[in-house]
């Protein structure tokens, strides 16, 4: 993977986990359990 791609795939996740989501949960474990 593309050092960009990636750099860019952790900020939206990181972005992702800090917006509360309707369902409450879901992403914040994904992203934890990612290398």
């Amino acid at each position: 993977m593309p050092v960009s791609l990636k750099i860019f795939s952790d900020g939206l996740y990181a972005i992702l986990n800090l917006t509360p989501s309707p369902a409450g949960e879901g992403w914040g474990e994904g992203t934890d359990s990612r290398p």
